[in-house]
């Protein structure tokens, strides 16, 4: 990956973008996501929540029942 892991620290001891990360964290928790992954699939009635891998045909199936 290459990674330069001592600018990756430096950066998470900086602190930079840490209420930005807690912003979309906590937004992340209000709208249902419990899971990674996680698909939320909007309609106008509901949302459907797919926690987790999962194979194409739960994803076909979720679609499948929108229409």
């Amino acid at each position: 990956m290459n990674l330069d892991i001592e600018k990756f620290n430096e950066c998470l001891d900086d602190g930079k973008h840490e209420s930005k990360v807690n912003s979309l964290y906590e937004f992340g928790n209000n709208i249902g996501v419990d899971a990674t992954p996680s698909f939320l699939v909007f309609n106008d009635q509901e949302i459907i929540k797919i926690r987790g891998n999962q194979p194409l045909e739960v994803f076909l199936k979720t679609f499948d029942k929108l229409e």
